[in-house]
């Protein structure tokens, strides 16, 4: 989407800028921080936006408060500082119920219609074009106009752009980008590949990179890099990357809590948002890594092959580690290596695409090593049965619940 040209009007009825004013995640937020440090000129389009559609998400009967009407535009946007040093958001919206008055007088009539179009449920259709209805279980990619196209990985397709030429194709679970870079701001459409829990899959990027992305991981990213420029794309989950090296335009994976800045390397990363750690393992080259929200301009801490950097409690830690239990997942392998139980669950949950319901406190600090290649959900859980007596059952719901042995809660 090339969101250079849009007005306060467009940014309302755009799918990806409505999910981060009104439900954001990681992935919005990052994305929408960085593009608007890069177009500042667009700061009051987006303010005006963001202001619509607050107003407009509210409900006939609710009844606000001076001080929850004044409280709504306080954490739009969170402080963030740039390595390049450029600080265009260093303060968060902030809009008194008077200016919000103001707005929603300038705009009456948008807000009156746009109401209406909520409440005859066409609002999304305008905004977010969609083939088919996806499920949890889809694979599905989001293309820059909004279309959703869910993949179905044992086929191969070819998709052509609008002026007919190729664009990508797909080769069973691997999507391949027509490589090539421009000089004409194109590198502002994005797409974004959403993969669900039990799959895995790869995609090449119009650099020639190449990322494989872990089940219940998403990725966005410029359908096409500009050249001589920095080539960024937003991780949420987990991923592999061999990166083509291209000096005159560094590569940064942005995550949640902490980035990762490469020339031409091989690295896994791994920032899922129920885990408590963001983790980079550097397995050839060299890269660095900096926290999300450098506030105070940190130097970005550089890390060797074998090493892994580890954002706890807003600090980066960097220690040895045997980087084949990292990537392991590449070849359907879980390996667990000094795993908390409550780890390997939502290890297992990620693998296995089900629901575990961990009900004995007492297991969930245990640690654990070992590595599985082909055995079923049900193997593992006994083998681990072997060392640590618990039991397991699958309930009507198909959620599976681990919990204390019978015949060990009455002694």
């Amino acid at each position: 989407m090339n969101y250079n040209s849009y007005t306060e009007i467009d940014f309302v009825l755009d799918e990806y800028f409505q999910k981060w004013i009104l439900n954001p995640d990681s992935i919005t937020q990052n994305f929408w921080e960085s593009w608007i440090s890069k177009h500042p000129e667009k700061l009051d389009e987006v303010k005006s936006a963001a202001n619509l559609l607050r107003i407009m998400n509210y409900k006939s009967d609710d009844v606000l408060h001076d001080t929850e009407l004044d409280a709504i535009w306080h954490d739009i946007i969170k402080r963030r500082a740039f390595t390049n040093k450029r600080h265009f958001l260093n303060n968060r919206f902030y809009f008194s119920k008077k200016q919000v008055i103001g707005i929603a007088a300038s705009f009456i009539g948008l807000v009156v219609s746009t109401l209406l179009a909520f409440q005859l449920d066409i609002f999304q259709l305008k905004s977010k074009p969609m083939e088919t209805i996806a499920t949890k279980d889809d694979i599905i990619l989001k293309l820059e106009d909004g279309t959703v196209k869910v993949i179905d990985d044992t086929t191969s397709n070819v998709l052509p752009n609008k002026e007919g030429g190729r664009m990508l194709s797909q080769e069973k679970n691997r999507l391949i980008y027509n490589q090539s870079k421009t000089d004409n701001h194109a590198g502002d459409k994005y797409n974004e590949l959403i993969i669900p829990y039990g799959k895995t899959f790869e995609i090449i990027l119009s650099d020639g990179s190449v990322v494989t992305l872990n089940s219940g991981s998403k990725l966005r990213y410029p359908v096409v890099f500009e050249s001589n420029s920095p080539r960024t794309v937003y991780l949420e989950g987990e991923a592999f990357f061999s990166i083509e090296k291209d000096e005159k335009s560094p590569f940064t994976v942005v995550t949640d809590n902490m980035n990762t800045r490469v020339y031409g390397t091989q690295f896994n990363v791994s920032s899922y948002p129920e885990d408590s750690t963001t983790t980079t393992v550097l397995i050839e080259g060299s890269v660095s890594v900096y926290k999300a929200n450098n506030h105070n301009n940190q130097n970005p801490i550089k890390i060797v092959p074998g090493q892994r950097a580890s954002i706890e409690k807003e600090l980066i830690v960097i220690d040895n580690v045997d980087v084949n239990d990292f990537i392991g997942w590449r070849h359907g392998k879980l390996i667990f290596s000094d795993n908390r139980f409550e780890e390997i669950l939502r290890k297992l949950e990620r693998h296995f695409n089900v629901k575990i319901e961990n009900n004995l406190d007492k297991l969930r600090d245990k640690r654990f090593t070992g590595t599985f290649t082909n055995e079923s959900l049900e193997e593992i859980l006994s083998i681990i049965q072997e060392h640590t007596p618990f039991e397991f059952k699958i309930n009507e719901e198909n959620r599976i619940i681990v919990a204390e042995k019978e015949n060990q809660s009455h002694e």
